[in-house]
């Protein structure tokens, strides 16, 4: 694989939605984002914003679930794009 080929996998409605609700932010320093219109959204993105490790959120994703006292906080960070309502199938 080349340097500039990026590799995704799709894990699911659950990754999607979590995508959804991140806004595109793009990098300018170490562990440093900025909210940036043509930025990338991540997970990674996503649990710096919240303040989480991606690993904590990677591992939500792997369970197909989110602990509810969460919930707020990933509406929060867009609510432009979902809902609480969005996430009462995955949460715990």
């Amino acid at each position: 694989m080349s340097a500039k080929e990026v590799r995704l996998s799709n894990l699911g409605e659950l990754q999607d939605l979590l995508l959804k609700a991140c806004k595109p932010h793009r990098r300018v320093g170490p562990k440093e984002y900025v909210p940036d219109p043509n930025g990338q959204k991540s997970i990674t993105i996503l649990a710096f914003t919240l303040g989480l490790s991606s690993w904590g959120v990677q591992r939500w994703i792997h369970n197909g679930r989110v602990p509810a006292k969460r919930v707020t906080e990933i509406v929060k960070n867009n609510p432009e794009e979902v809902s609480q309502e969005d996430f009462i199938k995955y949460v715990f």
